[in-house]
């Protein structure tokens, strides 16, 4: 079994309560326990907040909340003006009083301002979240696509003022590569280069999200399943092609060499978050075992020779799976 973090973007929405209640006890007793959630998932629907309220009726019902660490996100836009940024010590505070009531719990495990505003300056920011940490409110903190120019401000500024720190990160982090500039940089933040003297300094845990490419690979696998022009913009590079091509012909899991990319990385504390939509998907993931991957294979993921990418890029212009893409003359 992985140590995964359960993704909750859907539930009481999408996902109906009962489904949830399904997916939260097997998540539970399959030994995993880091729950994604946020305040601001679901507020498109009249329930406000009704992600967290669903998982926090769970935990009440079933007294599990010491099995669970939560992770939750703090100071998203509200959805009535998502152009108006509210990253302050107030929203944290407001935010923060009502993920409380909703997940019904005391205490928060990991806490995680959740977009980002650069006119802000850090100092106010990391001053109300260790003083919740001293207050014993919050377990931890940490930030959800924050670019690593500012992940320095922040580490700069704990040295100075002695403090502890934040522990961990959300990233856009997968073995499919997305395409450059298909997602914009102030929403998604990918991991880079950039991020590597950060994990030197510092022994993060690093929450990856999109882990599994939106499905891409397994959805050419599989043979049956039309991949979404979205997907497709996103993710179809020769680069991509030439994992797939690594994937078909070594005979593993596809599942299981994704997770085993992110889980074998040496630079931080890896923990997939999982996104799935019904009680099977979850139940394949958490029966998974990740493939364990050398270093110099990891790194030959990250970049094939033009030699390969070469005949690659001949052998799909007629290949099968081209047949597979909703659009089938986008090349």
């Amino acid at each position: 079994m992985g140590n995964y973090c359960l993704g909750t973007a859907l539930f009481g929405t999408k996902i109906a309560e009962a489904e949830v209640n399904s997916m939260l006890k097997l998540f539970v007793e399959s030994g995993n326990e880091y729950i994604d959630t946020a305040l601001f998932y679901a507020d498109w629907i009249d329930g406000k907040s009704e992600c967290e309220k669903v998982i926090g009726k769970f935990l009440e019902a079933n007294n599990c909340r010491k099995k669970v660490k939560i992770i939750t996100k703090c100071c998203h836009p509200k959805i009535e003006n998502l152009q108006a940024k509210r990253l302050n010590a107030k929203a944290i505070n407001d935010d923060l009083q009502q993920s409380l009531e909703n997940l019904k719990t005391n205490y928060i495990d990991i806490l995680m301002l959740h977009k980002d505003d650069v006119n802000v300056g850090v100092e106010e920011l990391i001053d109300e979240l260790e003083t919740l940490i001293s207050q014993n409110i919050i377990k931890e903190y940490g930030f959800s696509n924050w670019s690593a120019k500012r992940i320095n401000e922040v580490i700069n500024y704990c040295q100075q003022k002695n403090y502890k720190g934040f522990t961990s990160l959300q990233l856009m982090w997968s073995l499919a590569k997305p395409n450059a500039n298909y997602f914009d940089e102030n929403e998604h933040v990918s991991y880079s280069e950039k991020f590597d003297a950060i994990f030197k300094k510092l022994s993060l845990k690093i929450f990856t999200y999109s882990s599994l490419g939106r499905g891409v690979f397994s959805k050419l696998k599989s043979k049956k399943t039309l991949v979404r022009r979205s997907v497709y913009n996103a993710y179809f590079n020769y680069n991509n092609l030439a994992i797939f091509h690594y994937l078909l012909r070594n005979g593993k899991s596809v599942l299981e060499c994704e997770f085993g990319y992110l889980v074998s990385q040496p630079k931080a504390t890896i923990i997939p978050i999982v996104g799935v939509s019904n009680l099977q998907q979850l139940r394949e993931i958490v029966n998974s075992k990740p493939v364990e991957f050398a270093q110099t294979q990891i790194k030959k993921f990250s970049k094939f020779r033009n030699e390969e990418i070469s005949v690659l890029k001949k052998i799909f212009l007629k290949w099968k799976y081209k047949t597979f893409f909703e659009t089938k003359n986008l090349i």
